[in-house]
């Protein structure tokens, strides 16, 4: 019985100290110390922004910085708690404690550094940059640098030692004898409330297109902006598409393109029109499934290695206009920056049309590529759905051409929808059975036989090509053919469980990035192309066709098309939370988001993952250095 009267006892003794809060008062007060000096550190990312010095900015930089910094110590405090009550000792609170706030301050600086270089935070490519083997071959620290990282260290451990320091005089004196709940419902609060009104400056500042507050959205490591447009227009009937009333305000961090494009106005001008069906994957371009762009490309250039720039709608149309890697659309849609493409075609006189068969506000296009030329959208067609939208894009598109001069160049973008999602086209013209007619999400599964979901898709997929052409033949009996530039793309791709994923954002699968190009026009020529292309070479193809003389680096990372020599180690493709780096062999997945700081996923051409052969890594080394520099190219630094 001793020994159990002593496990009682100690049990007894462990609840005690707990219940009377003195270890949770200990780490309340060693987190209140500390909390100066980090808000302190993260200051200085406002000293990095670029500001306009208004009140309105002001009171957003200086909410967001204490509320952001206030939600990382609280997420911290909440980590720490449980560590806390299964070993509740003084000595271990603040050991712990210490630890976990250094690794946050080392983390912050070490940040800062990172963003002062390239303008964005610590990602899953600055982390296996630093860490691959063979890295000193490709990035050199310098001696300098590796001494102010051991004095950084060696500073932040004696500040931490002078706090616990104080922590002990503060509570021998008694300070802080508030309640704890008191305590902790205070400190809550106040960390929502600062919260509350930062998201409600930065939410209202999206709505009105305040570009001063929205450029900072990914300033602050780790903060997550609110955004209510699709709230406010449904509930408070808020018209959000107010690109018209967009004011430009001098700063951000954008700098693009670093200098102006230089261009020879005498040449000829041709005709573009832009077809992207979405989620039109590169084995969709056959006789059956699309015998209309088929019978077109026997005439046409075609590029059997082409990528789109991401995974997902945004990323695939912002890597077609902008020629840049979809890591830049979030500052660009904050900064509501246009793409020098369409300020060009403006500029050389083009008559332009952006034609949608969804309203463009989600994804944000319109607050991005065509921010600058809302009076040219036509993103509100009747009908209910791609089959009757659709279709509807021949007679606008042939109703705006009659209103044009019989001597002005147009560029025009068709927007076609059927494929994507649950697909939505006219059954009479389906062609491929079985199949369903629709999609029950919560039945899918990769067990499941996806013939007739892959079926379904084919038959949207041959829907629009009808549409396409229908459109086809009208530039033909317009007398188009001759000086019209026509490029049929998807803005990705569309998987069915052939390599374990489903649909499209949920990896870089060729299912789901590789998709077909097929462009044909004056000055393109034909044939079929077995290089590398990206979306991103879109931008410096159609720039050079208008004569511009710039290189092409200098406003974009795509190369253009037409040259005949333009082989590439790589392309990037992006989603949501990761970008892959894409070469003939392997695909490297990498986390861009500093809270996912994995390790870099390698897959051969198949996308089976490869977990032992590091070599296929080192060996590439040299890609990701050069896609850590692609990704702050157009920043100001």
């Amino acid at each position: 019985m001793t020994f159990l009267d002593d496990i009682i006892r100690l049990a007894e003794r462990w609840f005690e100290r707990i219940r009377t809060g003195d270890l949770l008062r200990t780490l309340y007060i060693y987190l209140l110390l500390n909390f100066p000096l980090t808000l302190l550190i993260h200051s200085r990312y406002i000293a990095l922004a670029d500001t306009t010095g208004t009140l309105e900015e002001w009171l957003f930089l200086l909410s967001a910085l204490v509320g952001n910094t206030a939600m990382l110590y609280l997420l911290l405090w909440l980590i720490l708690i449980p560590i806390i009550i299964v070993i509740p000792s003084r000595i271990m609170t603040l050991v712990i404690s210490t630890i976990a706030i250094w690794l946050l301050n080392f983390i912050s600086i070490f940040d800062l550094v990172i963003y002062n270089m390239y303008r964005f935070h610590i990602n899953g490519l600055v982390l296996n940059v630093l860490t691959t083997g063979g890295v000193s071959d490709s990035v050199s620290l310098g001696v300098v640098t590796v001494i102010l990282t051991i004095a950084l260290i060696l500073g932040l451990l004696v500040l931490a030692g002078m706090l616990h320091w104080l922590v002990i005089k503060v509570r021998k004196a008694g300070r802080f004898t508030w309640p704890l709940p008191v305590l902790y419902s205070v400190t809550i609060i106040a960390i929502l409330l600062l919260n509350i009104v930062d998201k409600a400056q930065y939410a209202r500042a999206d709505l009105l297109n305040r570009t001063t507050i929205t450029r900072h959205a990914r300033l602050l490591p780790l903060y997550q902006p609110l955004t209510i447009r699709k709230f406010a227009q449904k509930h408070w009937g808020i018209e959000v598409n107010r690109e018209w009333d967009l004011k430009r305000t001098a700063g951000g961090i954008l700098n693009y393109p670093p200098t102006e494009l230089e261009f020879d106005e005498s040449g000829f001008k041709p005709n573009f029109i832009l077809i992207v069906i979405d989620s039109w994957r590169y084995d969709m371009l056959d006789a059956a499934v699309t015998p209309n762009i088929s019978a077109y490309a026997e005439e046409a250039k075609v590029f059997e290695r082409h990528y789109s720039g991401g995974n997902a709608t945004r990323f695939g149309i912002f890597s077609l206009l902008y020629g840049l890697h979809g890591s830049y659309w979030h500052t660009f849609l904050a900064e509501r920056k246009g793409p020098v493409l369409i300020r060009r075609l403006k500029d050389a006189g083009y008559a332009l049309k952006i034609i949608s068969s969804t309203q463009l506000t989600f994804p944000e296009l319109r607050r991005t590529a065509f921010v600058d030329i809302p009076e040219c959208i036509d993103d509100q067609i009747e009908g209910d759905g791609a089959r009757i939208r659709d279709p509807k894009q021949l007679p606008l598109l042939e109703s705006w051409l009659d209103t044009l001069p019989a001597d002005q160049p147009f560029f025009a973008v068709m927007l076609l929808d059927a494929p994507h999602g649950g697909c939505d086209y006219d059954p009479s013209i389906a062609r491929f059975f079985p199949h369903v007619s629709d999609i029950n999400y919560l039945a899918l599964n990769k067990e499941r036989d996806s013939t007739p979901y892959l079926n379904h898709y084919k038959n949207a997929i041959y829907f629009d090509d009808i549409v396409i052409g229908n459109v086809l033949d009208m530039l033909d009996d317009r007398g188009f053919h001759e000086n019209t530039v026509v490029m049929i793309t998807g803005d990705h791709g569309e998987e069915f469980y052939e390599r374990g994923y489903w649909g499209h954002t949920g990896a870089f699968t060729p299912e789901q990035v590789k998709v077909p190009f097929v462009m044909g026009g004056p000055g393109v020529g034909k044939g079929r192309v077995d290089r590398l292309t990206s979306h991103t070479d879109l931008a410096p193809t159609i720039l050079e066709l208008i004569g511009c003389n710039t290189p092409a680096e200098e406003y974009s990372q795509g190369i253009s098309m037409l040259l005949a020599q333009s082989e590439r180690g790589y392309v990037v493709s992006t989603g949501w939370e990761e970008f892959a780096i894409i070469d003939t062999a392997v695909t490297l997945v990498i986390s861009s988001e500093m809270y996912n700081l994995v390790g870099i996923k390698v897959y051969d051409s198949e996308y089976n993952l490869i977990t032992e052969d590091e070599s296929e890594l080192e060996s590439r080394l040299p890609y990701l250095r050069a896609v850590m520099d692609e990704f702050s190219r157009f920043y100001l630094r």
